[in-house]
């Protein structure tokens, strides 16, 4: 089936990167193009217009919908420090909250681009990346 789609063709997806195809093929283990990773569940807002917004929102504390867990240091320095050593060609900081809420978010990426050449991306409100310094 061809796409018509402007935005997103699956076709030309799978033969930018025929490279991994062949080697699933080859031996049916391949790491991950993307990845998503959700730093925290917490988030300094609650933006009506955000798919996760309604978790935030204090009318839902003490209830199963209001999660604000945050992945601790120890778990994200090492899936990190595991992501470094793989094929992967982009990792993205994303979540059902505020990615900078995560203190320990700026270690992780200065790990990455210490020791991969894994490219980063992040999905943020954008309100705590100076109190960071990311740039």
């Amino acid at each position: 089936m061809k796409s018509d789609s402007k935005i997103f063709n699956p076709e030309a997806k799978v033969l930018h990167h025929l490279d991994r195809v062949l080697k699933y093929f080859e031996d049916n283990t391949v790491d991950p193009i993307s990845l998503e990773i959700d730093p925290s569940n917490a988030c300094n807002h609650s933006c009506p217009f955000c798919i996760s917004g309604h978790i935030h929102l204090s009318k839902y504390k003490g209830t199963e919908f209001f999660n604000r867990q945050m992945m601790s240091k120890e778990f994200l320095m090492k899936l990190v420090k595991d992501l470094s050593k793989t094929d992967i060609k982009a990792i993205s900081f994303t979540g059902g909250g505020e990615p900078t809420m995560n203190p320990h978010l700026k270690e992780a990426i200065k790990y990455l681009k210490a020791n991969s050449n894994i490219d980063l991306g992040m999905f943020s409100n954008g309100t705590m990346l100076k109190r960071f310094n990311l740039f």
